[in-house]
């Protein structure tokens, strides 16, 4: 298993204390704080021993300390990301670091589905757009 540091430019909606990314917002709106503080960001991947497959998780952030983890999923299509995908980053989580705690951010050119829409509105997930990025 490992993590590798993102070599791209990541969008300040997941920033914290010990990373800042360039600003990529141009309305002067304060994006919102990561939920945690954040050691590192990077993806990861490695192999689910139940299933014998390679997985790959695109954003993972750790902590500075504690169990809980920031895990994101970018996806640059036009269509939109249905709850699919959220189901799909859990199951990747849990390999990743079974018995922690998640908090799952999913990025979409395309927009989302009414059922994820409406994960957010519970608070299961947060929702980043290209239009949330750059307007």
């Amino acid at each position: 298993m490992q993590i590798n540091r993102l070599t791209a430019v990541l969008p300040e909606t997941i920033h914290s204390p010990q990373y800042h990314a360039p600003r990529m917002q141009t309305n002067n709106k304060t994006p919102p704080k990561s939920p945690i503080e954040l050691r590192e960001i990077g993806q990861w991947w490695g192999t689910d021993p139940k299933k014998k497959k390679q997985i790959q998780i695109d954003l993972v952030g750790t902590p500075i300390a504690g169990r809980n983890y920031l895990i994101g999923s970018c996806n640059y299509q036009n269509e939109k990301v249905g709850m699919e995908e959220l189901d799909l980053i859990r199951d990747y989580a849990s390999v990743f670091r079974p018995g922690c705690h998640f908090h799952y951010y999913i990025f979409s050119k395309g927009g989302f589905t009414e059922s994820l829409l409406q994960a957010q509105a519970r608070g299961v997930v947060r929702l980043v757009t290209l239009t949330d990025l750059y307007s």
